[in-house]
Protein backbone atom coordinates (compact mmCIF):
# COMPACT_ATOMS: atom_id res chain seq x y z
CA UNK A 1 0.00 0.00 0.00
CA UNK A 2 1.41 3.39 -0.97
CA UNK A 3 1.34 6.18 1.58
CA UNK A 4 0.19 8.78 -0.97
CA UNK A 5 -3.30 7.29 -0.89
CA UNK A 6 -3.72 8.56 2.64
CA UNK A 7 -5.12 12.07 2.66
CA UNK A 8 -3.14 14.50 4.75
CA UNK A 9 -4.09 17.85 6.24
CA UNK A 10 -5.43 20.31 3.68
CA UNK A 11 -3.04 22.91 5.11
CA UNK A 12 -0.15 21.05 3.49
CA UNK A 13 -1.12 21.98 -0.07
CA UNK A 14 2.21 21.00 -1.63
CA UNK A 15 1.97 17.47 -0.19
CA UNK A 16 -1.72 17.23 -1.13
CA UNK A 17 -1.18 18.24 -4.77
CA UNK A 18 1.75 15.82 -5.01
CA UNK A 19 -0.49 13.02 -3.78
CA UNK A 20 -3.22 13.94 -6.25
CA UNK A 21 -0.64 14.00 -9.05
CA UNK A 22 0.55 10.50 -8.15
CA UNK A 23 -3.05 9.31 -7.89
CA UNK A 24 -3.84 10.73 -11.34
CA UNK A 25 -0.81 8.95 -12.78
CA UNK A 26 -2.43 5.66 -11.76
CA UNK A 27 -5.60 6.55 -13.64
CA UNK A 28 -5.57 3.91 -16.25
CA UNK A 29 -8.18 1.24 -16.24
CA UNK A 30 -5.44 -1.30 -16.81
CA UNK A 31 -3.46 -0.46 -13.66
CA UNK A 32 -5.93 1.16 -11.26
CA UNK A 33 -7.57 -2.11 -10.23
CA UNK A 34 -4.23 -3.76 -9.45
CA UNK A 35 -3.82 -1.67 -6.30
CA UNK A 36 -5.22 -2.10 -2.82
CA UNK A 37 -6.40 1.47 -2.38
CA UNK A 38 -6.98 2.85 1.11
CA UNK A 39 -8.10 6.46 1.50
CA UNK A 40 -8.00 7.77 5.04
CA UNK A 41 -8.08 10.87 7.18
CA UNK A 42 -8.81 11.41 10.89
CA UNK A 43 -12.57 10.92 10.45
CA UNK A 44 -13.08 8.28 7.78
CA UNK A 45 -11.31 5.37 6.15
CA UNK A 46 -12.21 3.89 2.77
CA UNK A 47 -10.83 0.41 2.22
CA UNK A 48 -11.63 -2.22 -0.40
CA UNK A 49 -14.83 -4.20 0.09
CA UNK A 50 -14.27 -7.81 1.13
CA UNK A 51 -16.62 -10.79 1.40
CA UNK A 52 -15.99 -10.77 5.18
CA UNK A 53 -17.90 -7.46 5.39
CA UNK A 54 -21.22 -9.24 4.80
CA UNK A 55 -22.25 -9.54 8.46
CA UNK A 56 -21.69 -5.84 9.18
CA UNK A 57 -23.41 -4.69 5.98
CA UNK A 58 -26.38 -6.98 6.66
CA UNK A 59 -26.79 -5.44 10.12
CA UNK A 60 -26.80 -1.96 8.55
CA UNK A 61 -29.24 -3.01 5.83
CA UNK A 62 -31.82 -4.18 8.37
CA UNK A 63 -32.36 -0.54 9.38
CA UNK A 64 -35.21 0.28 6.97
CA UNK A 65 -34.81 4.04 7.50
CA UNK A 66 -31.61 4.09 5.43
CA UNK A 67 -33.52 2.95 2.33
CA UNK A 68 -35.92 5.93 2.22
CA UNK A 69 -33.99 7.65 -0.59
CA UNK A 70 -32.65 4.63 -2.49
CA UNK A 71 -34.23 2.95 -5.49
CA UNK A 72 -32.50 -0.28 -4.48
CA UNK A 73 -33.58 -2.21 -1.38
CA UNK A 74 -31.25 -4.65 0.35
CA UNK A 75 -33.02 -5.88 3.44
CA UNK A 76 -31.74 -9.42 3.94
CA UNK A 77 -28.50 -11.38 3.92
CA UNK A 78 -29.16 -12.81 0.45
CA UNK A 79 -29.41 -9.37 -1.15
CA UNK A 80 -26.26 -8.24 0.68
CA UNK A 81 -24.42 -11.37 -0.46
CA UNK A 82 -25.49 -10.69 -4.05
CA UNK A 83 -24.40 -7.04 -3.73
CA UNK A 84 -20.95 -8.01 -2.42
CA UNK A 85 -20.44 -10.76 -5.00
CA UNK A 86 -21.51 -8.37 -7.77
CA UNK A 87 -19.18 -5.63 -6.52
CA UNK A 88 -16.24 -8.05 -6.30
CA UNK A 89 -16.97 -9.36 -9.80
CA UNK A 90 -17.13 -5.80 -11.12
CA UNK A 91 -13.73 -5.09 -9.58
CA UNK A 92 -12.33 -8.18 -11.31
CA UNK A 93 -13.89 -7.05 -14.60
CA UNK A 94 -12.42 -3.58 -13.97
CA UNK A 95 -15.70 -1.68 -14.08
CA UNK A 96 -16.16 -0.65 -10.42
CA UNK A 97 -13.96 -0.42 -7.32
CA UNK A 98 -16.07 -0.66 -4.15
CA UNK A 99 -14.92 0.56 -0.75
CA UNK A 100 -16.15 0.04 2.78
CA UNK A 101 -16.65 3.29 4.72
CA UNK A 102 -15.44 2.89 8.29
CA UNK A 103 -14.34 4.85 11.33
CA UNK A 104 -10.51 4.73 11.32
CA UNK A 105 -10.33 4.50 15.11
CA UNK A 106 -13.17 2.13 16.05
CA UNK A 107 -13.30 0.26 12.70
CA UNK A 108 -17.11 0.65 12.79
CA UNK A 109 -18.51 0.08 9.30
CA UNK A 110 -20.88 2.81 8.11
CA UNK A 111 -21.58 1.70 4.54
CA UNK A 112 -20.01 1.45 1.13
CA UNK A 113 -19.12 3.66 -1.81
CA UNK A 114 -17.41 3.00 -5.13
CA UNK A 115 -15.46 4.43 -8.02
CA UNK A 116 -17.30 3.64 -11.25
CA UNK A 117 -18.00 4.88 -14.80
CA UNK A 118 -14.31 5.12 -15.64
CA UNK A 119 -13.50 7.27 -18.65
CA UNK A 120 -9.86 7.11 -19.68
CA UNK A 121 -10.39 9.64 -22.49
CA UNK A 122 -11.88 12.19 -20.08
CA UNK A 123 -9.58 11.16 -17.21
CA UNK A 124 -12.68 10.88 -15.05
CA UNK A 125 -14.24 8.51 -12.57
CA UNK A 126 -17.50 8.84 -10.68
CA UNK A 127 -17.76 8.42 -6.94
CA UNK A 128 -20.99 6.95 -5.63
CA UNK A 129 -22.64 3.65 -6.42
CA UNK A 130 -23.49 3.00 -2.77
Amino acid sequence: MSSFFKKHSSTNKKMHSCQISKFKSLFSKESFFNFTIILENAKVRLRPLDITDQEHLTTLALNQDIWAYFALRMSDSTSITNYIKGALQQRMSRSRYTFIIEDPVTKTIMGSIAFGNFSKNDKRIELGWS
